[in-house]
């Protein structure tokens, strides 16, 4: 049983035109070869806030000042710290890797739970390790951060199992270990501990902006050991260690620094959220986060109450106060934090559909409607123009931008992307109309949203398309048909095909690169059923057919409570039982495992 696939012109040898970056290996780029994205020392006589002269950077813009921060030791304290630079972020191993991405989706507990189980495939099959970069939003970023991040877990047992189909009973679905991650999402109730945080701050009259990342962080970061707040983030495995200079640093102030890839095997993890500009009408700039630098890869300098972008930072170097009186071709400078942004604030960023949906505006109004939702907010200055200083601006979900995780592979020359995509609705239910308007997060990469719908987020049909199309438009045709008869086989929804990017800068992706994609989407796969007990295949038919189930749904919204939606479940639904965990996640596995062949095949060819 294979993945259906197009058959396009043959792919072209497309490099990014040379520019003054640093590649992993510490060198620039040559013209042969594509260059990397971990931001790196520039050029001497380069200022680094300048933005590339392409209409958009094929990949993260020019480095820019790195920079380390001093959180207060009480409030109202303010405190100062310089350390000496260390700009070497070449890291050899990700670099000596395929030039690869995963990509996996954002959807609440439908997209950890999948990709869980997407994981867990990709480890067992032994194709995690060849993986260049991990890119995840909202759901899929609950997963990503302490499968990234934890160490007291061994890997196999943070995955579980796979269990297959013939096997899948209820009892051995829910069966986990208690230090699994299955076991963490089906013990989780993050919306019930959010909604308990505002009111409780709310009577206490302290700020809430950090309900939203608190709650999710004690679902899915305390249970690791991961949720303390006076922390920070770093990556060994940088040719200069610079991983041991950031935690010297974090020392001395009492910060603790979680470390990511001390595992040579995993991939490079960049959590996907975004900054909000509600009084503009694209409303949603991309912003990443990773353990060694974080900041929005575009620029737009008509955002209030400061331009934004492009350029990064250190992760220490976040929610502060640049120094205005700095050298512009300095590579380090010393701020005065507000705060560190820990893990949680990180995750809790990347998943805050909430902010998404309702939208603060900037302005006092803004700033109250953010405080009543819990929006985080953070203390942002442009990279490229540390003269205009800072302001605090809100941050949301990484689907204001981005929602299947793909930009950061396309902004770094990443030629393969294997893109798990966490549908919310039956593609059988739809025609390509239809669902360029329900599954508009995709559309618009082509820009093919319809003109005559009513936009998303507070966006027109025309601003969907302009701003946030980065695929030819006669790509999307090729996709939905392929997806769909997959679905309809009965058996794995996959496609792959071979896309070509155009400029967007709005986005920060340069146009004529010609990428390999190999899609994944979670739909019902009438083959995996028919394998399953037949009471778990009785049952779950049952529940898609009965009304009391979905009379059940409605009165419930926030919980999964049967399978009357399965594997397609509302993002709105954050509370699963074990047993619909375990079985939302074998099937992630299975999906990948009947594809081995096909995903060997994609990543040799």
């Amino acid at each position: 049983m294979g993945c259906g696939s197009s058959s396009p012109a043959p792919v072209q040898d497309v490099t990014p035109d040379k520019q003054s970056y640093v590649s992993l290996d510490g060198t620039t780029p040559k013209a042969e070869k594509p260059s990397q994205p971990i931001p790196p020392e520039p050029p001497k006589k380069t200022p680094p806030a300048v933005e590339p002269p392409t209409p958009a950077p094929a990949q993260p813009p020019p480095p820019v000042p790195q920079l380390v921060e001093a959180p207060k030791a009480s409030p109202g304290e303010a405190r100062k710290k310089r350390i000496s630079a260390n700009c070497d972020f070449s890291m050899k191993h990700i670099k000596a890797k395929d030039n690869f991405a995963i990509c996996m989706g954002g959807g609440g507990f439908r997209a950890a739970t999948c990709a869980l189980g997407w994981v867990r495939a990709l480890q067992s099959m032994g194709l995690l390790k060849r993986a260049r970069y991990l890119c995840t939003n909202s759901g899929s970023t609950w997963f990503a951060a302490p499968f990234i991040f934890q160490k007291q877990t061994p890997m196999a047992a943070f995955l579980g199992p796979y269990i297959p189909p013939e096997q899948c009973t209820f009892e051995a679905v829910a069966q986990m270990d208690y230090s699994s991650f299955g076991k963490v999402l089906a013990d989780a109730e993050p919306i019930k501990s959010y909604f308990k945080e505002l009111l409780d701050e709310a009577f206490d009259g302290d700020d809430n902006m950090k309900a939203w990342s608190e709650s999710m962080s004690k679902a899915f970061l305390e249970p690791y050991g991961l949720g303390e707040y006076r922390s920070c983030v770093t990556a060994a495995r940088t040719s200069a260690h610079k991983h041991a200079d950031a935690t010297e640093q974090a020392s001395s102030l009492g910060i603790r620094m979680m470390t990511a890839l001390t595992d040579a095997n995993v991939p490079y993890p960049i959590f996907c959220a975004s900054i909000i500009n509600d009084d503009q009408p694209q409303k949603f700039m991309p912003y990443e986060f990773t353990p060694l630098y974080c900041g929005c890869p575009s620029s737009n300098p008509d955002v209030s109450p400061i331009p934004v972008g492009a350029g990064y930072t250190e992760p220490m170097g976040l929610n502060s106060e640049p120094n205005p009186d700095a050298d512009g071709s300095a590579t380090s400078m010393e701020v005065t934090s507000n705060g560190v942004v820990p893990l949680a604030d990180m995750m809790g960023t990347s998943s805050n559909f909430v902010a998404q949906s309702l939208r603060p505006s900037n302005g006092i109004v803004g700033s109250l409607h953010a405080a009543a939702i819990g929006v985080p907010t953070f203390n942002y200055w442009n990279p490229a123009d540390v003269g205009k200083g800072a302001a605090y601006v809100p941050f949301g979900d990484g689907g204001g931008s981005d929602a299947l995780a793909i930009l950061p592979a396309l902004r770094r020359g990443v030629t393969k992307l294997l893109v798990l995509t966490p549908l919310s609705k039956p593609l059988a239910e739809m025609d390509l109309e239809a669902w360029a308007k329900y599954d508009y997060d995709i559309s618009r990469y082509f820009g093919r949203y319809p003109a005559d719908g009513e936009g998303a987020d507070g966006m027109t049909a025309e601003v969907m398309n302009s701003s946030f199309k980065v695929f030819e438009s006669d790509g999307l045709d090729a996709l939905y048909e392929g997806l769909k008869s997959s679905a309809e086989a009965g058996g794995p929804c996959c496609f792959k095909a071979a896309f070509t990017t155009v400029d967007s800068r709005a986005m920060g992706v340069k146009g004529g690169l010609t990428v390999d994609v190999m899609w994944v989407a979670n739909q019902q796969s009438t083959t995996w059923e028919a394998a399953l007990p037949a009471e778990v295949k009785e049952k779950i038919d049952s529940d898609r057919s009965c009304f009391f189930e979905t009379v059940e749904q409605k009165l419930s919204p926030f919980s999964a409570t049967g399978y009357k939606e399965f594997p397609t479940i509302d993002k709105n639904r954050m509370n699963y039982d074990p047993d619909l965990v375990g079985m939302m996640s074998q099937l992630a596995s299975w999906n990948l495992n009947t594809l081995k062949d096909d995903l060997e095949a994609f990543l040799s060819s």
